[in-house]
Order: C-alpha cells, then sequence, then structure tokens
C-alpha cells in the first residue's frame, strides 16, 4: 500500500524530473521481493537457467523536482570500408583513378562497395577538402562528380546521383555553369586558380577519373536521449505488436528497453514529457519486460534486479507496459499486456553500437 501512495504521488506531476531524496529521511526497512528465472519454450528469444533468488526493494521519498533535457552524445569515429578515406569525420571517399565515362563511373562506384555512389558535395568545406585530397594524390586532371543538371544557370535543377536532392542550397560551379547545352553531367577542377569549380562536361564523350562516395562500416544513429552509456527511443508509431516492436529496435542495433533502476525508470518518463500532453492518446507504452508462471525476464537478456510492477495478472497477457498516465496503475509504474496488443514502444540500444 505505502509504494502505490509513493508512486502515485511521485508520477502525478507532468514535468521530466530529478529525484533528489531528503538528507533527513532514514532508508525504510526492506520488504523480501522475491522473483524466480527460469528455462522456458514459451519465449525463445530467451533461454534461462533454473535459480531462485530473493532480493529486497526499498521505497523512499523525494524532493527537488527539476526540469531538464537528457544530453545528446557525439558519435564514435566512423570506420569506412577498404581504400576508402574518411572525408571531415562523417564522410567516406575514394579517388578512382582510372578515367571513365559518367555512366560507366557511376556503375564503378555502386558496384565497387555496399551503399556505394558518385560523390555528393553538400559544402564549401567538403569541396574544397575533396580538392585538397585530390590533390594530395598527385591529380591534376578533372574528376566526376555525382550531379545531373536539366536547365542551364540553375542550380536547383542539378540533382545528386544518392537521391539525397538538389544542388540548390550548395553549389560551386564556375561562371557560366551549368550549362546543359555542353554536357548534363558535372566534373570538378582540380588544378589552377578554378580548382574546386564545377564544369557540366558530356557524361557520354569525356572519360575522367572519378570520387566515389561509400557508407560508412559503422553509422550508429545520433543518441538524443542518453542515459548511463544507452540510448532511448520511443516508437509512438507506428503502434505494433511486441513481435513487429522488437524487429523495429533491432533494425537500430537496439532491443525493447529493460529498466534497472529507478533512476532508469525516471529517465525514461522525462523523455515522454519532453512532447506535449496530446501528442500520444495512449494510456502506456511497451517495455521490453515479460512475465509467466515461473518468472520474469527482460527480452534483451539482462538481469531482472528491478521492478516497477505494479499489477501482474497473466490473464491479460505476459507482455509489459509502463503507464504514462495516471490509469489503472500510477504513471511511471508497470502492468501486465496482451504480447499482440498494437501499442507505442521504447527501444534502448549501447551507445556507439553497430549492426
Amino acid at each position: 500500500m505505502l509504494k502505490i501512495l509513493v508512486f502515485s504521488i511521485l508520477f502525478g506531476f507532468s514535468t521530466a524530473r530529478i529525484y533528489k531524496p531528503l538528507a533527513s529521511d532514514p532508508y525504510p526497512t526492506p520488504s523480501p521481493y522475491p522473483w524466480y528465472t527460469t528455462a522456458t519454450t514459451l519465449y525463445p528469444w530467451y533461454y534461462y537457467t533454473t535459480t531462485r533468488d530473493t532480493r529486497p526493494t526499498t521505497t523512499r521519498r523525494y524532493d527537488m523536482w527539476t526540469t531538464t533535457r537528457p544530453p545528446t552524445t557525439s558519435l564514435p569515429p566512423i570506420v569506412c570500408p577498404d581504400g576508402y578515406t574518411v572525408l571531415n569525420g562523417a564522410q567516406c571517399v575514394k579517388l578512382v583513378q582510372t578515367p571513365m565515362t559518367y555512366t560507366n563511373a557511376l556503375n564503378y562506384c555502386r558496384q565497387n562497395v555496399t551503399g556505394g555512389n558518385l560523390v555528393s558535395i553538400r559544402n564549401a568545406i567538403d569541396n574544397r577538402a575533396l580538392t585538397n585530397l585530390a590533390k594530395s594524390m598527385g591529380q591534376t586532371q578533372p574528376v566526376w562528380i555525382g550531379l545531373t543538371c536539366s536547365l542551364s544557370g540553375s542550380p536547383s535543377s542539378c540533382y545528386w546521383a544518392d537521391d539525397s536532392g538538389s544542388a540548390y542550397s550548395y553549389s560551386n560551379f564556375a561562371s557560366g555553369n551549368p550549362f546543359v547545352d555542353v554536357g548534363q553531367k558535372v566534373y570538378m577542377l582540380i588544378s589552377g586558380g578554378s580548382a574546386g569549380k564545377w564544369v557540366s562536361g558530356d557524361g557520354d564523350l569525356m572519360s575522367i577519373d572519378f570520387f566515389c562516395e561509400a557508407e560508412p562500416k559503422n553509422q550508429p544513429e545520433p543518441c538524443f536521449n542518453s542515459f548511463n552509456g544507452y540510448c532511448y527511443d520511443i516508437h509512438f508509431t507506428p503502434e505494433t505488436s511486441v513481435f513487429s516492436s522488437r524487429s523495429i529496435c533491432e533494425s537500430s542495433c537496439g532491443d525493447m528497453v529493460s529498466i534497472h533502476s529507478s533512476a532508469e525508470n525516471n529517465h525514461i518518463l522525462s523523455i515522454y514529457n519532453q512532447y506535449p500532453s496530446n501528442y500520444y492518446s495512449g494510456d502506456y507504452l511497451r517495455i521490453g519486460g515479460i512475465s509467466d508462471s515461473v518468472g520474469k525476464y527482460w527480452l534483451d537478456g539482462t538481469d531482472w534486479d528491478y521492478s516497477n510492477l505494479e499489477y501482474f495478472n497473466p490473464q491479460i497477457g505476459s507482455c509489459m507496459t509502463m503507464a504514462v498516465k495516471d490509469d489503472i496503475v500510477p504513471r511511471g509504474t508497470w502492468m501486465s499486456n496482451n504480447c499482440a496488443v498494437n501499442i507505442g514502444f521504447v527501444c534502448k540500444r549501447k551507445m556507439g553500437a553497430t549492426c
């Protein structure tokens, strides 16, 4: 009863929170909370050796409610495919010093490596870095870049081969270019006073060297909601079953969220609180907990070392949800859920993880 009262008070607020224990608050006597783990064929994605454990849980009072945003984190250095060079820490490029027509060069880049293409150039810094890289390799002749134009004098009519858009926001054409009467394809000058400038050319008649671009071998997604070395993403849409939800999490190198402390539980609520109150119509978000008659498990295989399960009814279902609004259970606590029900969910992945 005390637990329900305390969590009702804690999670009745609507702002993101950090909890600070009262200095005068003695730790209450722990009450035993037993749980059991055993091998099961009901959930083939998780297998655990039979053990029995009984550990204490405690409830403390908190004050000093404050609002904060989870910190952003920088990504680890990218790793490029063999033969490719990291350009300005964000792009993998390769100068191919074998003259080809535009179409043959494009096919070479696409077939040479996964995600390959003729290079796209998005700003002056990258344009200058490409020019300097080519010079450092002894290049003096122009090179193809991945740009095709349809109208003379209009960079907005020039589109990148990787389907990332047009050259409207940045271009470095030489005076009088693009000039499609000469040709629709574009090359970059490497030497002389016009080094780095772009010029129109005939892609069928000209055979020149070229720059390929490739996807980095490691492409972790940005981590905007980090906590203790992990990244968290709330997916309000699409609302899916646990099986589809887990597949979506795994596609981003993570899994359904496992929760191992009250601080982590509160962190997830703080992410939810960043959205307008009417952004999500549901009252619950699915988490990666599973319950059955013999134990409780996390889908990601981590230990069940913390619980905020307020209501468990196997007749409802064996999956778990977190209440994000006061409903049958207080906000922030967990309850049983039918695994087939389509609702929003939370993903968790290790910072810098690749897959």
